[in-house]
């Protein structure tokens, strides 16, 4: 299937995926000033401070579980989110 889908390359499913979900932070970002911190557009990285606090990190984690999108705990003061993104 991978090698038959439309997947990869610069205008493949995954690319367009992690396009998508960026922009999706970026609009986070952009609604709720101070949420989300790090490099995003055309960023390699894939840790952000989203929120800071131990208890506010794990709740949002939860979510985002829940939604089907895979997310770790990183690091502390701040608390930071690691994202498994394409």
């Amino acid at each position: 299937m991978l090698k038959t889908g439309d997947f990869f390359g610069a205008n493949g499913r995954i690319m367009r995926l992690r396009t998508r979900f960026l922009a999706g932070l970026e609009q986070i970002g952009a609604r709720h000033p101070g949420w989300i911190s790090g490099r995003l557009a055309g960023s390699d990285d894939r840790v952000y401070t989203v929120c800071r606090d131990e208890p506010t990190v794990k709740r949002f984690l939860t979510t985002l579980f829940d939604l089907g999108v895979v997310a770790f705990i990183a690091g502390s003061s701040p608390y930071r989110t690691r994202f498994l993104m394409p």
